[in-house]
Parts: C-alpha cells; structure tokens; sequence
C-alpha cells in the first residue's frame, strides 16, 4: 500500500510540473535523435554510436540507484565527451548538418528527376550485356543528396540514356570506360568521374577499386550504384553503404526498381509527412531517448517561483466605450520555471493580464483576473495572482478636438531663438468617457531642439489613459520648428 502511495504521489508530481514547452522540448530531441539514428544506420559508424548510445543511458541508471562510483567515472567522461563526440565522428556529424539543412527543405515529387521504366530497361539491358561480356563498369543513380562534391572530374554530358551510349562509354577502348557515370533522372549527366574509395576491407574483400568506389559513395549518400566486375563477369548494386553481389544479373530488376520506388514515390510526401509514415522502430527509440533525457536532465531541476507585477491591458474595445478606470492597473502574478535560467531569458516587457473588453457592460464591474487572461511565455506556469479581482469602469464615448502642444526641450546656441513653431496636424479627434471634462489639450513626448539650425521633427502624441484616438493613424504629428538669430 505505501508503494502505491508513494507512485501515486510521484505521478502526481510528474503530471503538475509538465510545462507546454516540455513536449516541444521532448519532441525536437527526439527528431534530431532520430536523424542521427538515420544517419548512422547507412554507415559503418553504428555501433560506435550505438556503443556511444549505451554508455548515455547507462549514466541515469547509475544516478537513479545511486551507483556512486559509477556515476563519478560517467562525470569525468562528460567532460571530454564532445570532444570525443567531434573526433570519432567529425565526418559524420558534418554530414548530420548538411542532410538535417537538406531535409528540413525538401519536398519528394515525382517529376522530371524521377527514372521512367522505359530508362531502367535501358540500363538492365546494358548491363546484362556488359556483365556477359565481362565489361566492367560503374553506375551511379543519384537518389535526393547532392553528389557534386563527391565526384571529381570526369566530362559532363547531358545525353539522353540509351543502352548503344552506355556500351560505348563503357567500351574498354573508351577514354571514361575506368571512371563512373552519373545518371540523374533520365539523363547520363556526367561519365569518367571519379568516386571516394571506402576503408570498409570487410565488405570489399578481394574486389577491386570500383567496387571500393561504389561502397565509398554509397557510405555518404543516398545513391543506388551498380558495379560490373571486369574480371568475373559479375554484377553488384551498393545501397546505403551494403554491398550485394548478385548470381544472376537479371537480379538487378528488383532492388533497382525498388530504390526507384522508395525514393521518388508516386505520391508526394513533404518532410513532415515521411516522418509520421516511415521507420517506426527508430521513431520509438527516438522518442524513448528524449523521454529519458528530459525526465533526467530537465524534469529532476530545481523549480524557481519569481514575482512580477504585471500591467492589465484590454482587447476587443468596441468603437463606442472606452475604459475609463482600472482599480488596481497592475496585478502580482507569481511564475514558476523549472531552472532559474529561464527567468533570465525572460522578456519581462511581454508579461501582460489581457482582458476581453467585449464581455465587458457599460459601468463599473467586477473582473476576475484567471491564469488564461496571463500572457505568458509555454514554458512558465502560475503559481498565485494577486489580486485575483478588479474593478473595471467602462465608459460611453464622445468625439471631441484636441489641441497639439509640442513638448520642446531647448539647448540652443548662444544668441539664438525659436521664432516659430508648427504642428501638422494641429488638431486631432479623440474619443473619451461622455463625462469627461478635462483638459482638451494633448503633449508630444520630449522633442529635443540644439544647435541653430531649423528642423523639423515627427513625435509621438502621448494619449491619457481615459482616452483614445478616434483614427490610430494620427498617433504621430510631424513639428516644424524655425530657429533664427536674435
């Protein structure tokens, strides 16, 4: 019984301390945890990065059963542990960057890009040909990533595929027949070129440097490659850094056109849509992860309570009230934060109680002020308003002219007068309370004038709190001030 308690309390506190910006905190971890899983799935670094995985996870195990020696040798590991990171993993982590920038972009359409059947039979046929004759060649079919900086010379072509092109490119007597061809969509865009070679001897084994080349670029894109063996006739495809050697080369019909399929789909899919859709093993682990992290690392901080007092604004006024007091104007609104460094962050100026003026009636009521009328950034939470009630007097309104008095600040040189000053507009209408009997003048903020030179200056008219301008537009008044020598 006191176990269910004490879970039943640790749920309780689970749940009241969960912030909107806690989800959209575990949500982007997760993404970025799920890229990089991606990442490292097409290459040979996974299980260092599963190895790096483990030892992540095994820290908050040791901190939650209080394994004091094993945690002191994880705190001394943090610390060089980014540099680690950078090392071991510099050209992955680069290319996390560069597929994280072309991912968030793209937008999958079937369209020119895509390879059409009638190609695909071009290059089958061509290839069963070549591999008959034991005529060695490398293919390249660029998927999505960019291969520009991946292929080093070679001569671009443009030519439409065709299987007479291929063969004689990749003739034993032809200048390119050693390099690879690069085919994007359905044109051959370049042919000669030369690929990055792989160190992954396990899978090259005895093959030679095509095949190394196909691994090689296979490792660092999305690409589909097929490789003839000019020694043993044999035809090989490489995909996401695998390479499969095929008995028979009509083999090859299956794998290509199921590349074709998975990375130019019929139907369009944006980014977003691929997520929901696809590779929910790794979408699971992902969230799982960022889970672990925000309970371990966000949720186990210290909570901090701050007090501001905060200025009651209003929405919505109808064009014939107008909100004549406010009793009190302000109201103490006590926030809380998990980490004092929130509230460094904290744009205090963009705290305000937003009242909806039309549920408001004509006179004096009474208006409670509730944690939904509190502008507040996701991650904070109300803890206590005070008051939690005001008095709101709302008033019928009149039109009427009020006078512009500029509000100069003079520093003018020795000798020197103002001997005229104009304001446009003048006059301006505005809307009080229908018992108003005040003053019917109204100020500019402070216009500083020095020197002895004429000028002329835009200010802002400063409005009464019992007042507002009938067109919001006239909110500034433009001052010609003329400065002459005694």
């Amino acid at each position: 019984m006191t176990n269910l308690l004490a879970q039943l309390n640790f749920l309780t506190k689970l749940f009241s301390n969960l912030y909107v910006a806690d989800f959209f905190d575990v949500l982007i971890i997760a993404i970025l945890i799920y890229f990089i899983i991606f990442l490292f799935k097409q290459t040979r670094s996974f299980y260092v990065a599963a190895g790096f995985g483990i030892i992540i996870a095994l820290y908050p195990i040791a901190q939650t059963f209080g394994l004091y020696l094993t945690s002191m040798v994880f705190q001394a590991f943090w610390s060089v542990f980014f540099i680690a990171l950078v090392i071991i993993f510099q050209e992955e982590l680069r290319r996390f960057f560069e597929q994280l920038a072309i991912w968030s972009t793209r937008q999958i359409k079937r369209g020119k890009e895509v390879t059409q059947p009638a190609v695909i039979k071009e290059i089958l046929d061509s290839i069963k040909k070549m591999a008959m004759d034991s005529v060695g060649a490398l293919v390249v079919i660029a998927g999505h990533d960019p291969l520009t900086k991946y292929v080093n010379g070679g001569r671009i072509l443009d030519g439409v595929i065709s299987e007479e092109l291929l063969l004689s490119i990749f003739d034993p007597t032809s200048m390119g027949h050693d390099g690879a061809l690069i085919i994007k969509g359905n044109r051959i865009a370049l042919f000669g070129g030369h690929l990055p070679l792989s160190r992954d001897f396990a899978q090259i084994g005895k093959r030679g440097t095509r095949h190394s080349a196909a691994l090689g670029l296979s490792e660092v894109t999305d690409a589909f490659v097929i490789v003839v063996s000019e020694e043993r006739g044999e035809v090989s495809y490489v995909y996401k850094g695998k390479l499969t050697t095929l008995i028979n080369p009509d083999d090859i019909i299956k794998p290509l056109t199921h590349f074709i399929a998975g990375t130019f789909p019929k139907q369009s899919y944006t980014t977003t849509e691929n997520l929901l859709k696809h590779n929910s093993p790794e979408k699971i682990v992902s969230l799982t992860f960022a889970i672990i992290f925000w309970f371990f690392f966000s949720f186990q901080a210290t909570t901090t309570q701050r007090d501001f007092k905060i200025p009651v604004t209003y929405k919505n006024i109808n064009d014939d009230a107008i909100i004549e007091t406010t009793k009190p104007d302000t109201a103490t609104v006590t926030l809380e934060a998990r980490g004092s460094h929130s509230f460094e962050l904290l744009d205090i100026q963009g705290l305000s109680i937003a009242i909806d003026a039309a549920d408001l009636k004509t006179g004096t009521q009474k208006v409670q002020v509730t944690e939904d009328k509190v502008v507040k950034p996701a991650n904070f939470s109300i803890v206590n308003i005070k008051p939690q009630e005001i008095d709101v007097t709302l008033k019928s309104v009149k039109s009427i002219k009020m006078t512009i008095v500029p509000n100069i600040i003079k520093d003018l040189t020795l000798g020197y007068v103002i001997t005229n000053v104009t304001v446009l507009p003048s006059v301006v209408d505005v809307l009080v309370p229908d018992t108003y009997n005040g003053t019917y003048t109204l100020t500019t903020s402070p216009i500083y004038v020095s020197g002895s030179l004429s000028t002329s200056i835009e200010a802002k008219i400063l409005i009464p709190a019992v007042a507002r301008l009938k067109n919001s537009s006239d909110n500034v008044v433009e001052v010609n001030i003329e400065i002459q020598k005694k």
